[in-house]
């Protein structure tokens, strides 16, 4: 549904990079500046974030009804902690996501108003090009994000290798490896789009942003969703029955 929703999102609206130069005004005109950013199509990133939700509250819901699932066979106990950072980010998401578009009036010179890609000069005579700027690789509030998300890759390769090592072992076929080998991929990707944030905004990066924002979320938490669900239904059955 996800990947569905993403290839629409990609027809109906092709991904483009452009330059904001409303995000960029200050209350000094002198200062001004523009913002290299892809075009997301603020409605079409919240259904696509929405659905992950979706999901997350879904699987919070099993996790809860799971409790009484003696601890051997609860899969659901060791993702409480996940599930409500996730909550926590969420949480965050909103102020941040509405807050950074700001409309702005167009700075005047004497006799006409500068375009929105030009400022005016220090004696507001005539109008200069705005500077443009986007998030540099090194710049901090990059490079710790990054300095994580390698880390967390990192974590997911070292554990993904060692189900394959182990695939044929009970213990990992107990643990149902075709959902985990899902999960993990959705932990990776939810990594991976740390990088395409980052990244200098082009067509290729705009539509694997488009295409990896939310995915990785809904393919972890579909797979959580499926196990918790799984083992709720066969101690539910085992109850009824006793």
């Amino acid at each position: 549904m996800q990947l569905v929703g993403a290839a629409m999102w990609l027809l109906l609206r092709p991904p483009h990079a452009l330059v904001d130069y409303e995000m960029g005004r200050t209350p000094d005109p002198e200062d001004a500046r523009g913002v290299l950013r892809c075009d997301m199509a603020e409605g079409a990133t919240l259904a696509c974030l929405a659905h992950a939700l979706l999901l997350m509250l879904t699987t919070t819901v099993y996790a809860v009804k799971a409790r009484g699932v003696p601890e051997t066979f609860n899969e659901a106990k060791p993702i409480g902690f996940a599930m409500y950072t996730t909550c926590v980010v969420w949480l965050a998401f909103g102020p941040i996501f509405f807050g950074a578009a700001r409309s702005a009036e167009r700075m005047c010179i004497r006799d006409k108003a500068c375009p929105l890609h030009l400022r005016p000069t220090t004696n507001h005579t005539s109008c200069r090009p705005t500077p443009v700027l986007r998030l540099q690789w090194g710049d901090p509030c990059a490079a710790v994000p990054l300095a994580l998300a390698t880390l967390g890759l990192m974590a997911t390769a070292f554990v993904l290798l060692t189900f394959i090592k182990h695939h044929e072992t009970p213990i990992v076929k107990a643990s149902g490896r075709e959902l985990s080998y899902v999960l993990l991929v959705g932990i990776a990707l939810v990594y991976a789009i740390t990088f395409l944030m980052v990244a200098e905004p082009g067509v290729g990066v705009c539509a694997m942003r488009r295409l990896f924002l939310g995915l990785g979320m809904s393919l972890s938490y579909a797979a959580l969703l499926t196990k918790t669900n799984r083992i709720y239904r066969i101690f539910e059955q085992g109850e009824e029955r006793g």
